[in-house]
């Protein structure tokens, strides 16, 4: 790669291309953020990424989202192709050797619920409360699962809400990894 090759050179000597070529990256958003973000980290070498979204391509997402093309938004009747399945093409038509996979889903945001979820009777029978309370306990057990799956994630979503859950599920991973790790020196220092 004579682009990463350049960038080591002129840009950052000490950058590692092998440790960034083998980092998975998570793009939460697949709008105008997660497309500039990936086609950035493909330029850098970036082999593995997974985009996280719910949407669909809409016509106006074209001009300025750099991986989609009109026949994206056209596709489907004109509902538009998901936008996780035109990013992962996109980005495997520009680099053939990335490992690009898209996840359709909704990140469950404070104060949102989905309606449907709530009116539909759960079979327990114990109403919407507990379809809407499985619902948000699989989306967060999808979402945790994800994020421990990755290196690095970046929140290219369009809402502070949808931000939310995902920093809070990384700040508490972070802050018990920093846990265990003075935990593990104040052992070493009592047992040395």
């Amino acid at each position: 790669d004579l682009n990463v090759k350049l960038i080591k050179w002129r840009m950052v000597p000490q950058f590692d291309p092998e440790r960034f070529n083998s980092m998975r990256f998570l793009l939460l958003g697949a709008g105008t953020l997660g497309c500039a973000i990936a086609r950035a980290l493909i330029a850098w070498g970036a082999k593995h990424i997974t985009f996280v979204d719910s949407g669909n391509v809409a016509m106006s997402n074209p001009v300025r989202q750099s991986l989609f093309k009109h026949q994206d938004a056209a596709a489907e009747g004109g509902s538009g192709r998901p936008k996780v399945d035109a990013a992962c093409e996109a980005l495997r038509e520009i680099r053939p050797d990335v490992d690009a996979r898209g996840v359709v889903f909704e990140i469950p945001m404070p104060g949102h619920f989905d309606a449907s979820a709530a009116s539909a009777p759960s079979p327990s029978g114990s109403g919407a409360a507990a379809s809407t309370s499985a619902s948000i306990e699989r989306s967060l057990h999808t979402l945790d699962e994800l994020i421990s799956e990755h290196d690095v994630v970046f929140m290219g979503t369009d809402s502070r809400e949808s931000r939310w859950l995902p920093s809070f599920l990384i700040a508490n991973k972070s802050w018990r990894a920093v846990r265990r790790q003075q935990q593990q020196q104040q052992q070493q220092t009592a047992g040395g």
